[in-house]
């Protein structure tokens, strides 16, 4: 028994079934898992059961061999999603949530895969054959990499997260916004509007956007997804030339545009996620737990640690943000023009 809790005997696994139904955010950070396990198995069948939800994230993630879909709110097919699984013979199947789920639970264990395997969480025992460890302030991409060890992927070359936009979404938005002209642009993500602890709030985010047009040389782009749009009304009046609504038509177009943007503002939120995994350094504003376990990781990230419980920014000051968000946007302009940051 490894001391992850998981036996690494065995034959190596000829299909793997990956689980991970949530959010969009939440399966961005587990392209790390699909990368190291691709890696190890590179003659398995790799496969993953997504939902209708949180899919877009992964459509084009070269690891997978196939990309299952749960439709989230079609029960009626949930029988004969659960039956088409069984029939593809899965040696191993991992959920990927690091809670209790009771419906990955349920398709992990239909699939009749010898190995079961999950975080310990409660209730797992009800679905799962092997469990392993995780701690409540470990990051979750490292909690996801630990179950890659324990099933025999070995040390993790890195913990980046991966989201692939297609060429011709790529172009579309270039032709528009020029990579060259990168460090003249912030994006700011003004979302998610049902969590409020969690989300700063709008408007301080249109305060921190006047300011960022008004006292840098960036012109600000605010970001907000089709449910954030009422979050919108705290601009009323305030956009201008260099403080603009962009507006894109998918999640592809979002990431194309943050490719071309040197920063991206943000709290809690499916676009930091995205940001981070198209490799566009952010500023984020996160809580205890969610800079514990959700915050961008790498050196080219800044992050403002409120200090407060259950993930809560909003008290979080302009000001604060403001000071944050000008220096590293400074920084990065220098060091595109090959100066020394600082």
């Amino acid at each position: 028994m490894s001391p992850d809790g998981v036996s690494p005997c065995g034959p190596p696994p000829r299909r793997i079934l990956l689980v991970r139904v949530d959010r969009l955010g939440d399966l961005l950070t587990s392209t790390p898992v699909l990368r190291a396990l691709r890696q190890a198995y590179p003659q398995a069948r790799l496969d993953l059961l997504a939902s209708d939800r949180n899919m877009k994230a992964v459509q084009a993630n070269p690891h997978l061999d196939r990309l299952w879909v749960l439709p989230l709110k079609g029960y009626w097919s949930w029988p004969f999603l659960a039956a088409r699984l069984r029939l593809q013979t899965y040696d191993w199947a991992v959920d990927l949530n690091p809670s209790y789920s009771r419906t990955s639970g349920f398709f992990v264990r239909a699939t009749g895969a010898g190995r079961r395997v999950t975080l310990r969480k409660k209730k797992a025992h009800r679905f799962f054959s092997e469990l392993v460890e995780q701690t409540p302030s470990q990051h979750m991409i490292d909690r996801q990499l630990a179950m890659a060890r324990a099933l025999g992927a070995g040390q993790a070359s890195t913990q980046d997260m991966e989201f692939h936009v297609g060429q011709t979404v790529r172009r579309r938005v270039r032709k528009r916004f020029t990579p060259e002209e990168r460090t003249s642009r912030i994006c700011v993500f003004i979302g998610n509007a049902k969590k409020l602890r969690v989300r700063w709030p709008e408007d301080k985010f249109a305060e921190l956007c006047v300011r960022l047009a008004r006292e840098t040389s960036a012109t600000v782009y605010v970001l907000a997804g089709p449910a954030d749009q009422a979050l919108l009304g705290a601009f009323a009046g305030l956009w201008s030339e260099r403080l603009r609504l962009f507006e894109g038509t998918s999640l592809e177009e979002d990431a194309a545009f943050m490719e071309v943007c040197s920063l991206v503002v943000t709290s809690s939120s499916g676009p930091m996620h995205l940001a981070a995994a198209v490799g566009t350094p952010t500023v984020s504003i996160l809580g205890d737990y969610t800079y514990d376990c959700w915050r961008p990781l790498g050196e080219e990230h800044r992050t403002l640690h409120s200090g407060l419980p259950h993930g809560e920014v909003r008290p979080v000051s302009v000001e604060d943000v403001f000071r944050v968000v000008q220096g590293r946007f400074q920084e990065l302009r220098e060091e595109e023009q090959g100066g020394s940051p600082g």
